[in-house]
């Protein structure tokens, strides 16, 4: 059966895609999104041609443009099956080197090690974090890039609202203890955190043990 955040982003699937759209609009009012776009472009870039895993990947967006600046592979994972869908549609174009599954992120069967694995605005909406962020890490022989949302007093009051009473979930939040603690038990106690407006981006260097 599907969840409540699965069936909120099929109900979505179109709108969420269609932000995109709108570039200009978006870097006003939702800066985080491009920043973090253009950050996970950026790690591509500079590590040639990776293979890269993107937890949470909608509707297959920055797969698109990861695949277009030159990553060797794309695994997108999404919980969402019409994500999915649009994902898989999109991304036809790049043949065997785009794959997108329809799992939770952490029971998703995907073979690493990735050189990248990035999850933008995935945190906000999962239940067990630790799990999901483990699952990441244990996938990941290079970077890990993700954003995890903080208390903003102009934009949350309203969303935790809606998200409560119209979708039946619970927003996630973090402050830097919570975050500190998390990132700890995954293992990646020595990420970068960077901490801005409405959330904190971490890069971290993962090292996988010796085999």
């Amino acid at each position: 059966m599907a969840d409540a955040v699965e069936l909120y982003f099929d109900r979505r699937a179109r709108a969420y895609d269609r932000r995109y759209d709108h570039r200009r609009l978006q870097r006003i009012i939702r800066p985080s999104l491009l920043r973090g776009r253009e950050a996970a472009l950026a790690l591509a870039r500079s590590l040639g041609a990776p293979r890269v895993l993107e937890a949470g990947c909608g509707p297959g967006r920055l797969g698109e443009a990861l695949l277009a600046a030159g990553v060797a592979e794309y695994v997108g994972v999404d919980v969402s099956g019409a994500m999915v869908e649009r994902a898989q549609a999109r991304l036809a174009r790049f043949a065997d080197r785009a794959r997108v599954i329809h799992a939770p992120v952490a029971a998703a069967p995907v073979e690493g090690p990735f050189d990248l694995v990035v999850a933008l605005g995935l945190f906000d909406y999962v239940d067990d974090p630790e799990a999901t962020l483990g699952r990441m890490t244990d996938e990941c022989a290079g970077v890990l890039l993700a954003t995890f949302p903080r208390w903003d007093v102009v934009r949350d009051p309203v969303r935790t609202l809606v998200y409560r009473y119209a979708y039946g979930r619970q927003i996630r939040h973090y402050n830097e203890r919570r975050l500190a603690a998390l990132l700890d038990r995954c293992g990646l106690g020595d990420s970068t955190v960077e901490k801005r407006r409405t959330g904190f981006r971490v890069t971290a260097r993962v090292v996988p043990p010796p085999s």
